[in-house]
């Protein structure tokens, strides 16, 4: 059976256990920006093992394997996509395989089989906020470089894979840098990226929060604004939003 013929199966057991009102919620949601099937992430987990075990996926090497993930993101609905995404974190992401799978999520964005912020903001919590957790520091150079891409959704990988990672101390010259990137960036999931990091990060370093605010005012907005001083007192953040133009 081809990789692709695996996928497909896959693609059907979802289809069989979809939901018109789950579909028709993610889409609304989302705003259309991408389709849906209709099954829930706790859903999709559980089809996954029951098909790796089914079809003793197990067995081939870790080429295919990575192949069969490849596949799933580059389908065409969310709940496929997600599926790809599982995939990884559940079977194939460990410390030896790190530069393999960051350099096939480089592809993905490259191809553009990822264009939404749902399944952006997933895989990097999911899986580079974990490679870059384990000190994977050639994958660090590599997702960092992101910022620089023309392309939205790369570019905001860059810095929401940094935002959940718990110490931060250890990236801060490299987060700084993706701050000051992507801020001065009119698309609005540019800045709303930045607005996330600087939020996380002011859980334990207000000062470099506001200074970064200070010297960049002129590209915030009030949305960024709010979530980057989310936990500040309220007249603090006040205070903010009246210096914006």
């Amino acid at each position: 059976m081809t990789v692709e013929n695996k996928t497909e199966k896959f693609h059907r057991l979802l289809i069989a256990n979809s939901s018109k009102k789950k579909k028709e919620w993610w889409e609304k949601y989302l705003r259309n920006s991408i389709s849906f099937i209709g099954v829930g992430i706790p859903e999709i987990r559980s089809l996954l093992k029951t098909w790796y075990k089914a079809n003793h996926i197990e067995n081939f090497s870790f080429d295919i394997q990575l192949s069969i993930a490849k596949k799933f993101i580059e389908k065409t609905f969310t709940e496929d996509k997600l599926a790809g995404i599982l995939f990884i974190q559940l079977f194939l992401l460990r410390r030896e395989n790190y530069k393999s799978i960051v350099l096939l999520i480089e592809r993905l964005f490259d191809d553009k089989k990822i264009f939404d912020w749902n399944t952006c903001d997933w895989m990097c919590v999911r899986l580079l906020t974990p490679i870059i957790e384990n000190k994977g520091t050639e994958c660090v150079k590599i997702i960092s470089s992101w910022k620089d891409s023309e392309f939205l959704w790369k570019a905001r990988a860059s810095a929401v894979s940094f935002a959940q990672v718990k110490e931060k101390t250890d990236y801060m010259k490299v987060i700084d840098e993706i701050n000051k990137t992507l801020i001065i960036r009119e698309e609005r999931f540019a800045k709303t990226s930045v607005g996330w990091l600087l939020r996380e990060i002011s859980k334990t370093d207000t000062i470099y929060v506001e200074n970064f605010i200070k010297d960049h005012i002129n590209y915030f907005t009030k949305e960024t604004i709010n979530n980057s001083m989310k936990y500040f007192e309220k007249e603090r953040r006040k205070s903010y939003l009246k210096m914006l133009n």
